[in-house]
């Protein structure tokens, strides 16, 4: 474990996926580091990838924690392909808790009529490889560098845009918009963590965006994120952040 922990920077959460990934996997720790080594050397040989990661010590975090998270979700993907889209998704939301219905309306867009057992199915897979952190409640917890090495893979890959546009989808369907039941409350109170840091993970994305493309997505996005923030803030009476949202929905894209 020595070996393990000094390849890994005695990050606990490089630690917790790899020693995750040993245990189910049933590879030796030897082996197990020297994968590690092989991809790192694939993987950082890619100088574009390079300048995503952040500068300075932070750099060899997000480097560590890239490697292992992509030796852990090319085992995920053998087991389930609703888990890893699940997690890249999970990557656009905020760090609060992620309430279980936004899962379980994932999965029904997702699937053909999946199961009960889909969703607890997608909850193991990924607790098993310490990706997430299922609460009593069955919320999610995912940490924060999870989510941000999981966007840097998207905007790799190029997917960012259709994987945005899938969580844009997931929230309007999810957020009780005018709606004024109790149950709804709850639901808004839950979700508005969620729409904040899905707004913010957009505003980032734009930066690279042409006038006239970014101009597009704000009128497809952003208004509607304004709206229904606003909406939420009101319900749950916070007049200072409802001003703040309706000026910004005002305000020309």
């Amino acid at each position: 474990m020595d070996a393990l922990a000094k390849t890994l920077g005695h990050l606990p959460l490089a630690l917790a996926q790899a020693s995750a990934y040993i245990k189910k996997t049933y590879i030796n720790i030897s082996d197990y580091v020297k994968l590690y080594n092989d991809r790192k050397r694939a993987l950082l040989s890619d100088k574009t990838l390079l300048e995503t990661f952040p500068v300075g010590a932070n750099r060899e975090t997000a480097a560590i924690v890239y490697v292992t998270w992509d030796i852990t979700v090319e085992a995920i993907k053998r087991e389930s392909s609703l888990a890893v889209k699940w997690l890249t998704a999970c990557a656009y939301l905020g760090s609060s808790p992620i309430p279980q219905f936004l899962l379980e309306i994932f999965a029904d867009n997702q699937e053909n009529n999946p199961s009960s057992e889909t969703f607890y199915e997608t909850l193991g897979i990924l607790s098993s490889y310490s990706m997430l952190t299922v609460k009593k409640d069955h919320s999610m917890l995912v940490h924060n560098l999870v989510q941000e090495v999981t966007r840097l893979k998207s905007e790799e890959s190029g997917k960012s845009t259709e994987e945005i546009k899938t969580v844009f989808q997931l929230l309007k369907e999810s957020f009780p918009y005018g709606s004024d039941k109790l149950e709804d409350y709850a639901k808004k109170r839950q979700l508005l963590p969620h729409l904040e840091a899905f707004l913010s993970h957009i505003d980032v994305w734009l930066e690279e965006k042409k006038p006239l493309e970014k101009q597009r997505i704000e009128k497809d996005y952003l208004v509607y994120l304004l709206v229904w923030m606003d909406d939420g803030y009101s319900d749950l009476g916070n007049p200072r952040k409802q001003k703040k949202l309706l000026e910004q929905a005002l305000e020309p894209v």
